[in-house]
């Protein structure tokens, strides 16, 4: 019954999964930038202001 009934819209589907995959994946090497870029900040903070 399901045979060759929608094979676009399975396409689809797998087309979407992809799609959300590069996108998580484009983000990790964002993430580490940014994590990168905070963290000497966050360390510098939390050194002037630790002992207040």
């Amino acid at each position: 019954m399901s045979d060759g009934k929608h094979p676009e819209a399975r396409e689809r589907m797998e087309e979407k999964k992809w799609q959300e995959f590069v996108e998580r994946v484009n983000l990790i090497p964002i993430a580490v930038v940014a994590a990168a870029w905070l963290s000497p900040r966050f360390i510098f903070w939390s050194q002037a202001f630790g002992p207040l």
